[in-house]
């Protein structure tokens, strides 16, 4: 079991839900975590930004998040909403894929890292449902997209108050979007990784755009996804 004790905790709005004037640009950015527009990623030399330490490279390129339950003693109906949402992110479907990519599962697997799902320790405001933080191997934690790391496991810390106030649709997109910042994702419009409010078509996972245009990193900032972060090329 990973150490939980944590070093240093920094508060950045960067991976809220909501949008936050505090974003600037960089919250135009999907999948990209290197706010300065070089270009960089995890899986280029010299830019280990962000990237789960469980990810494998060619020829699947297997990113194996396990989730942790830590939430749904109190609330127990909103346990099959992240499984859903956890499920959505490993059926993607992807062309001539032989096994999914993003390999999201609630049981112990060879080679994985941890999400942990639990409620947030303080009280978030109205508005707010989660907060994600990614944390290294010293059990460093932030929530900065400017923070470069080798993410060892995430917290999702989730506010119960303001997500009763969701209908069960809007929290598996809160689920998903969240899962989707533990895999290095920033945001972007018109999709899972949307900011400032729910999208119209309110996916329960990701979409193309999310997932991102082949080759991987091409086109503009807010077509990046987690092909960019992981070099997926399929």
């Amino acid at each position: 079991m990973r150490s939980r004790q944590f070093r240093s905790v920094t508060l950045v709005a960067s991976l809220v839900f909501v949008c936050s004037l505090a974003f600037g640009w960089r919250s135009a950015l999907a999948g990209h975590t290197i706010p300065d527009g070089s270009g960089g990623d995890c899986w280029r030399i010299g830019t280990p930004v962000w990237c789960r330490v469980s990810w494998t490279t060619a020829p699947y390129h297997q990113v194996r998040l396990r989730m942790i339950d830590q939430f749904s003693a109190a609330t127990p109906a909103w346990l099959p909403l992240a499984q859903t949402a956890c499920n959505n992110w490993h059926n993607f479907s992807l062309p001539a894929a032989d096994q999914p990519d993003i390999w999201c599962h609630w049981s112990a697997l060879p080679n994985d890292t941890y999400d942990y799902m639990k409620w947030s320790p303080t009280a978030l405001p109205l508005g707010i449902y989660a907060l994600t933080f990614n944390c290294d191997s010293s059990s460093f934690c932030s929530s900065s997209l400017s923070t470069s790391m080798w993410v060892w496991y995430s917290e999702i810390r989730m506010e119960r108050a303001n997500l009763a106030m969701l209908t069960d649709a809007q929290r598996t997109f809160i689920f998903a979007h969240e899962m989707g910042h533990t895999l290095g994702l920033a945001h972007h419009s018109n999709a899972l990784m949307n900011t400032g409010g729910f999208p119209s078509s309110l996916p329960q996972g990701p979409t193309s755009v999310d997932y991102g245009q082949l080759p991987p990193c091409s086109g503009a900032y807010s077509t990046f996804g987690v092909r960019c972060v992981f070099n997926i090329t399929n």
